[in-house]
């Protein structure tokens, strides 16, 4: 695994450390910072991928009080739109280094490609922020030796360290 990086520029508050050889892509747009990490293309030339995005909520005088299972239940419904043969495992909890995480399994078929892909989800609501670590991987090949591409990915999720929260004014 590569080393623990800052992600990049306007936010330090994350450090992640994404698998070794893996090429950083920054994304996002108002009020979105995303970065992914793309691995060797596979045969049929699908990439791993390794996705950080940190969404900033809208200011409200109403708290918004919607926890990390509800921002899965949202992100679980919204994938299907652009896949066929959706499915999903239970949601469940944990922890990565102290931040509390919703969590779940996919597995699906992009229909460009037909080319099973696996992934994950971890979503974590952190102060006015959601944290979203997520991988997609092509579905592994039984006869490989190496470690399949998602397990790769997961283990690199796992590594996500935030600092401490800080009191708002």
């Amino acid at each position: 695994m590569a080393e623990a990086v800052p992600l990049p520029a306007f936010d330090a508050r994350y450090t992640l450390r994404p698998p070794q050889a893996y090429t950083l892509q920054p994304r996002g747009g108002p009020g979105r910072i995303a970065w992914s990490w793309l691995g060797p293309a596979s045969p049929d030339g699908t990439r791993p991928t390794l996705t950080m995005t940190v969404l900033a909520l809208p200011v409200s005088q109403e708290p918004d009080r919607r926890t990390a299972d509800d921002f899965l239940a949202l992100r679980t419904r919204s994938l299907p739109a652009t896949l066929t043969n959706w499915r999903t495992t239970e949601m469940a909890k944990g922890t990565i280094h102290g931040i509390p995480f919703a969590r779940c399994h996919w597995t699906a078929t992009p229909p460009v490609t037909h080319a099973p892909l696996t992934g994950f989800l971890y979503i974590a609501r952190r102060d006015r922020s959601i944290v979203e670590v997520s991988g997609i991987a092509p579905t592994p090949d039984p006869t490989q030796k190496a470690p399949p591409p998602l397990t790769l990915l997961e283990n690199a999720a796992r590594t996500l360290q935030a600092q401490p929260l800080t009191a708002s004014p």
